[in-house]
């Protein structure tokens, strides 16, 4: 395992945790409906979505469809209630470019993944913890990671938890709500919601970008798109 990435809290010490299983398990197609409108042929400008050639089949979904122009789901900033309220879109453009041009820099997958654990942590402010992990045989080790500390689970068992599911699965996995699943395991006690995505080369899954909030259904389908995108680029440099 890497040595931990350089953290950058700016909130209230953020919380973790997996479950057994989601009580809704939703796939990244599941959480962008957009995705049927594919054969229109209307997709972003290079310029909006950056993308390397040797991506475009990894991400022809995100060439077709503009994550960053969805409907708005409601007003940007938090409640105070702690249920999510999205960031603005100029949000989500700004740390997709920012990450297109750290990718564009890197040396290497190890450095690649402990920036984007510090930048997805540092840009958006519901990302309260983020890690990589890597497939090691039947288990999953946690590669990098950025937030207030790091969890005690460094290494998971492909098929256990909301990480080992995803693994398993080769889906994006999300948990609007963690506290209604009778099998969340918590690491951090203030963990309300979580997502997984899955790394995936030659549809294999090869590690996943795991990301927990404080906040109650914190991810939305812009948080999935931006994760799977970072994750074909990921993929690339693995």
């Amino acid at each position: 395992m890497t040595p931990r990435t350089p953290k950058g809290p700016k909130s209230p010490p953020a919380g973790r945790g997996r479950a057994a299983r989601t009580a809704q398990p939703t796939s990244a197609a599941e959480s962008s409906p957009e995705r049927a409108a594919a054969a229109t042929g209307a997709g972003p400008t290079d310029e909006e979505l950056p993308l390397d050639a040797s991506l475009e089949d990894l991400l022809a979904e995100d060439a077709e469809v503009d994550a960053l122009t969805l409907e708005p789901e409601a007003s940007p900033g938090r409640s105070v209630a702690g249920i999510r309220r999205p960031a603005e879109p100029e949000v989500y453009e700004d740390t997709r470019r920012l990450l297109a041009g750290m990718f564009r820099d890197v040396s290497g997958i190890v450095e690649a993944q402990e920036s984007v654990c510090a930048m997805l942590c540092e840009e958006l402010e519901h990302f309260n913890w983020v890690g990589i992990y890597a497939v090691d045989g039947d288990e999953l080790e946690l590669a990098a990671w950025a937030g207030p500390e790091e969890t005690e689970h460094t290494r998971i068992r492909i098929g256990e938890g909301i990480c080992g599911l995803a693994a398993a699965s080769g889906e994006t996995e999300i948990v609007p709500d963690v506290s209604r699943n009778e099998n969340f395991i918590a690491c951090f006690p203030s963990t309300r919601s979580e997502v997984v995505v899955p790394i995936l080369r030659d549809n294999e899954v090869i590690g996943e970008i795991d990301v927990d909030s404080d906040l109650l259904d914190a991810f939305g389908p812009r948080d999935v798109k931006l994760l799977e995108w970072t994750a074909a680029k990921l993929a690339a440099l693995w």
